[in-house]
């Protein structure tokens, strides 16, 4: 379960260095996806359930994709260069949402992991992403909030509030799935040792 924090803490942060239409991500996304992939296969009997595996094994292709195009600079158009970010956003929204759902199923099977925690974080994460994506997307700001004439410090202090939510967001729900992640273990190494108390080992 740890593995997959660390994979969704490489996904959802970003250091990309960016010079004309190249750009590296310095935390590559596609080793969170192999962490994540890694961590899920650990949990059998959600591994085989969920609908997770499959959509890993697309976001891994989709990352790597992501990785060539930009180190080599390939952009098909100006349209592409917009939407890959996006479309990177929607992808974690849904992963997160997906490992937020597999943890509620389990807490009801284990103990207490954190999940309503989980999804009111996940529910604040989804709002302030799509805003601040929907305002980047539009990427003139100006333009978004010309309603305002020369109130251009209250588009500012939006965005500004839009960032830092997402960034809390963020922190949230990754504290909480960290805490999740161990509390699970904590839970599956008292199960085992019952186990092995209950059923020695001749």
């Amino acid at each position: 379960m740890k593995r997959i924090f660390w994979g969704m803490l490489l996904i959802m942060i970003d250091l990309t260095i960016m010079n004309g239409v190249f750009y590296l991500d310095l935390l590559p996304d596609f080793l969170g996806v192999l962490l994540c992939l890694w961590g899920m296969a650990q949990l059998d009997d959600v591994w085989h359930e969920s609908r997770i595996r499959g959509f890993l094994c697309f976001y891994a292709f989709y990352t790597v994709a992501d990785l060539l195009m930009g180190m080599y600079g390939i952009i098909f158009s100006p349209i592409t260069m917009s939407l890959m970010p996006v479309l990177s956003n929607i992808m974690t929204l849904y992963l997160a949402a997906e490992l937020t759902s597999m943890i509620r199923h389990m807490e009801n099977q284990t103990c207490c992991l954190y999940g309503k925690e989980l999804h009111a974080s996940w529910s604040l994460l989804c709002i302030s992403l799509s805003v601040t994506t929907f305002i980047f997307l539009v990427k003139d700001v100006d333009t978004l909030f010309g309603v305002f004439g020369s109130a251009q410090w209250l588009a500012a202090m939006i965005t500004i509030f839009l960032m830092v939510s997402f960034l809390i967001s963020t922190a949230l729900w990754l504290s909480y799935f960290f805490l999740a992640a161990r509390q699970y273990t904590h839970c599956h190494d008292q199960v085992s040792t019952m186990h092995h108390r209950t059923n020695p080992v001749l």
